[in-house]
């Protein structure tokens, strides 16, 4: 996600796939792609608007903080 997907001079995500993961859907403005977005502030109550998060099984957590 870093980057706009680039690593090291390479795409590693395609920048499509950053785009839909980070774009609010249609039924839920707090879901993208297989992300939890946060534009309520209600799923990560101390994290800015911009954060995302993936929550896996097993208690498994992605948080991404771009504004950091």
């Amino acid at each position: 996600m870093l980057n706009r997907g680039r690593w090291n001079g390479k795409q590693l995500l395609s920048e499509n796939y950053i785009s839909q993961a980070l774009t609010p859907c249609s039924v839920n403005p707090d879901y993208g792609l297989f992300w939890w977005l946060n534009n309520s502030g209600k799923r990560l109550t101390n994290a800015t608007p911009n954060s995302a998060c993936a929550v896996g099984f097993g208690g498994n957590f992605i948080w991404i903080e771009p504004d950091f």
